[in-house]
């Protein structure tokens, strides 16, 4: 029945912005609802919820309108503080920052957050390298995150490559290569979860 609701609130607002693209969606239901008390509202079906949120999350994220920037900031920040279990909505979320809003410097808080709840993912990392490397110049930031997303299982091969020749071709100074070596630090809490293929000698 709390589904149904639920349900029909999102479908409601799916129609209402196809009639006016600047009919600006409503949040679902319990989207405030803080997370220590979440499951007792759902029930104990995360899955469903974070589903709804992502459906939600689309129409908020595709083709988004530039003036209501800051709106849809607050919006990413609050859903993301859920941990919905769905990669993708991290990575649209990234993207939507980065192609449509060209803020990509908002994009690290939204990656870092996914990596709590995928911390074995590979695509979350490997993106904000690219983030990092390519759109705010930070290249000793930029090899971490590659070599973070080398040591997930199923990354292709090439991700530690990138690493390595980032910090052989840039001119990387002390400073940043040991702010790389402390973001790799605390993202990989444990060594004897780190594959023998990681090495960040390169960051010493």
């Amino acid at each position: 029945m709390m589904f149904g609701v639920l349900l029909w609130h999102a479908s409601g607002k799916t129609y209402q912005t196809q009639k006016s693209r600047y009919n600006f969606l409503e949040t679902p239901v319990l989207f405030d609802v803080p997370n220590k008390i979440l499951p007792v509202y759902i029930l104990g079906q995360k899955s469903i919820y974070d589903d709804i949120v992502l459906v939600w999350m689309i129409q908020v994220l595709i083709n988004p309108d530039p003036s209501n920037q800051a709106k849809i900031k607050k919006l990413v920040d609050k859903a993301i503080i859920q941990k919905p279990k769905v990669e993708s909505l991290y990575l649209l979320s990234c993207f939507t920052f980065l192609n449509d809003f060209k803020r990509p410097e908002d994009c690290e808080s939204v990656i870092l957050k996914g990596l709590e709840v995928f911390p074995s993912s590979w695509r979350l990392p490997m993106t904000q390298g690219f983030i990092h490397y390519f759109e705010l110049n930070n290249p000793a930031q930029a090899a971490a995150f590659f070599k973070i997303a080398s040591t997930r299982q199923n990354s292709p091969e090439y991700v530690a490559n990138i690493a390595d020749k980032i910090l052989k071709k840039e001119n990387i100074t002390d400073e940043d290569r040991n702010k790389g070596r402390l973001l790799i630090q605390s993202l990989i809490k444990s060594p004897n979860q780190i594959p023998s293929v990681y090495d960040d000698s390169n960051f010493k």
